[in-house]
């Protein structure tokens, strides 16, 4: 895989179904070693209660302490799933969340995926 250029991002996949994200994923790899790859870094996706409500995401990870052990981590952040399939096509959805105090917004994009199979999947390409 070859990164896109800065102001490109790759197009989502179409077959993308927001509610195939519900449960516990796992980051594995990532661009950005200082972001991407903590130890256990894990998202769990809550879908919402109501229709046209964001679904909540929890992101737990840990970082190294240079003395030992580890600081845990736990952000909270609103996911929105993109409500129809031409938007679909721009990005599969965005978030909000605070960290450090500090709001961020990112774009996410389903660019690869298996639902079926013993090894589901969901290659991420983000940005925010």
């Amino acid at each position: 895989w070859t990164s896109p250029k800065e102001d490109q991002a790759p197009g989502p996949v179409d077959d993308f179904d927001v509610a195939s994200m519900e449960g516990t994923w796992y980051k594995v790899l990532g661009m950005n070693s200082r972001y991407d790859c903590f130890d256990c870094q894990k998202n769990t996706f809550t879908p919402a209660e109501e229709p046209n409500k964001p679904w909540r995401v929890a992101v737990e990870f840990s970082l190294p302490r240079p003395r030992g052990g580890a600081w845990n981590n736990r952000v909270s952040e609103d996911m929105f799933p993109e409500a129809t399939p031409d938007m679909r096509k721009q990005r599969s959805y965005r978030t909000k969340g605070e960290m450090f105090g500090l709001t961020f917004w990112e774009n996410w994009y389903i660019i690869g995926q298996r639902d079926e199979g013993p090894d589901p999947y969901k290659f991420v390409y983000y940005t925010g």
